[in-house]
């Protein structure tokens, strides 16, 4: 039999104390054509998240092409949503996504990049979990990519 998640459960606000990204390349073997360019390496953004229970997280945002979209993501995290994700206390995971969402409207629109904006908001997507459960209270929602 295996352990069943903990159900949610009423808790304190969820209060992101801090978000940092942590970007990541490996060479490859051999560079891989693709139509734009040859790609010599593989990239991934990791973005861990730590709560005022000192709890962590971990997601992971898209930043695969362009090659130089690792850079542009990670300061969009630090820059943008960090900031708005640790200035207040969160009622639930669904309500800080629409935070962002809404947050970040204008510059979703006014810079032309729906897709970038989106890739930093899934990254540091997370839900809630109880405290009693042996994963922690929070558990990135994203999954790592191999």
């Amino acid at each position: 039999m295996t352990a069943q998640p903990a159900a949610l459960t009423a808790e304190a606000p969820l209060r992101i104390r801090s978000v940092g990204p942590f970007a990541l390349e490996a060479a490859l073997p051999r560079a891989v054509a693709t139509p734009m360019m040859a790609i010599g390496s593989t990239v991934s953004l990791l973005v861990a998240l730590r709560d005022d229970d000192g709890v962590e997280g971990w997601g992971e945002i898209w930043c695969n092409f362009p090659r130089f979209g690792i850079r542009h993501r990670a300061r969009m995290l630090t820059e943008v949503f960090a900031p708005l994700l640790t200035r207040r206390a969160f009622a639930s995971p669904a309500e800080a996504w629409s935070w962002l969402t809404a947050s970040s409207n204008v510059l979703r629109l006014q810079s032309g990049e729906p897709g970038p904006v989106a890739a930093v908001i899934a990254g540091i997507d997370c839900q809630r979990r109880s405290k009693n459960a042996s994963a922690g209270r929070i558990k990135n929602a994203s999954r790592l990519t191999a």
